[in-house]
């Protein structure tokens, strides 16, 4: 078991570099917290419940989100939880969301602040380059 944990830990320092750096918390997240893609990707800040005893919190997804139709609890490691704090702030509902790059403004007005957007899949054209990457890892 040992060895296979370890193996992952390698796949993950090759691929994760790769990505997006929003892609790259999601896919830490998600291994982390043993979530699903569609968990990861529609979790808001309103499924977090406060743990005070603990001093953290947990996340509990509601039914309608998971696929087996139970309420699902995630409970935070170290590393979940501090992509959790860093994301904080970001977006008032969703937790995970897209990083927009801001539009030029036309001349004589302000800067508009880009919208942030959730995303409705992690599965995008940036992980052509890291799936490149696990094949060649594979194969050292």
């Amino acid at each position: 078991m040992v060895v296979r944990l370890t193996r992952f830990r390698g796949e993950q320092a090759v691929l994760f570099p790769e990505l997006p750096d929003h892609l790259a918390r999601m896919a830490l997240f998600k291994v982390n917290t043993g979530c699903r893609e569609q968990e990861v990707c529609g979790l808001r800040w309103d499924y977090e419940v406060r743990v005070p005893e603990l001093g953290t919190s947990v996340f509990i997804i509601p039914g309608s989100r998971v696929k087996n139709g139970d309420d699902r609890l995630v409970v935070l490691n170290r590393v979940a939880r501090s992509i959790i704090d860093a994301h904080r702030g970001l977006d008032p509902q969703y937790v995970f969301t897209n990083c927009p790059r801001a539009r030029k403004a036309k001349p004589g007005e302000p800067q508009a602040a880009p919208v942030r957007k959730p995303l409705a899949t992690m599965i995008t054209k940036a992980w052509s380059g890291p799936e490149a990457a696990r094949r060649t890892s594979g194969r050292r």
